[in-house]
């Protein structure tokens, strides 16, 4: 019964955050996706990819469901909490709220869901 063996999962240095997440939003779509808790790769829909190192990683001073990453174009703050994209049944366990300076896209302020990306669990 592999649904009922807990999974190790490696956290992002300096948070409660697992090291590799997929994260993603809709209107406009668009997905963040991290790995080892130091790199990060962001795409806007129309936009191109944007692979960055993570330059911050966090907790809130003073709220212990809330932190914070950030890389040279984008700073996001994340919640553990139930999350839905509110295009799917799917219910996930991070919210996160990501503001973008993506060159060519302007300043976006975009909020989605994240989860664990247990395809680069399995695979690391």
């Amino acid at each position: 019964a592999r649904f009922l063996t807990p999974i190790a999962t490696p956290l992002m240095s300096g948070t409660d955050l697992p090291a590799n997440m997929s994260c993603g939003g809709t209107e406009p779509f668009w997905n963040l996706n991290t790995s080892g808790g130091t790199q990060a790769e962001f795409e806007l829909m129309g936009n191109p990819k944007i692979a960055d190192n993570i330059t911050y990683a966090g907790k809130s001073a003073n709220h212990i469901m809330k932190q914070g990453i950030q890389t040279n174009h984008w700073s996001a703050f994340l919640e553990k909490r139930q999350c839905s994209d509110g295009m799917s049944d799917r219910q996930m366990g991070i919210a996160i709220e990501l503001m973008s300076t993506q060159s060519g896209a302007g300043f976006r302020h975009l909020s989605g869901c994240c989860s664990v990306d247990l395809t680069a669990e399995t695979t690391q």
